[in-house]
């Protein structure tokens, strides 16, 4: 396209001006009713989502009015929660233990831990204790304790 000025070679007068303040004036004119609605569809927008989502202090603030009611025995009597909520510790977290350690302990013949599936008990030969003990571990805590006990046997033998 053309990139010079159509009306270069014409003189700006007091006209020219003039019409050119009326214009300015305009877009002063039609940019303020631009931001007047704008700021009119805003206010409308913030309106709606607060309606829509009021605050967490809003919706309980008539429960709030209602606890000045309760009285000391009611209060008393309210349950605590069971989930104190947090992360777990490391103690709390099961860590199974890994296959190729059972696999090493099994193939350095120290122990064998397995359960037999006739009988359901656990077999845990100890080589140099004397034999094989079958006894049925059913509780938890009781294969901790057998397995602190093969530890101590383990440490003795060092």
């Amino acid at each position: 396209g053309y990139e010079g000025s159509l009306f270069s070679n014409t003189a700006y007068d007091a006209e020219d001006r003039e019409a050119d303040d009326i214009l300015e004036n305009v877009e002063i004119y039609l940019d303020g009713r631009r931001n007047e609605k704008r700021k009119k569809i805003m206010e409308e927008n913030l309106i709606e989502m607060e309606k829509s989502a009021p605050k967490y202090q809003e919706q309980f603030a008539d429960l709030k009015r209602q606890l000045a009611n309760v009285s000391k025995e009611e209060w008393e009597s309210i349950p605590d929660n069971p989930y104190l909520g947090g992360k777990k510790t490391k103690s709390q977290r099961y860590t199974p233990t890994p296959d190729n350690l059972i696999d090493a302990s099994r193939l350095d013949g120290e122990s064998v831990n397995f359960i037999d599936p006739e009988t359901g008990s656990m077999d845990t030969s100890v080589p140099g204790v004397g034999g094989v003990s079958q006894t049925p571990i059913t509780n938890l805590s009781e294969l901790g304790e057998a397995r602190v006990l093969n530890l101590g046997l383990k440490l003795d033998k060092m």
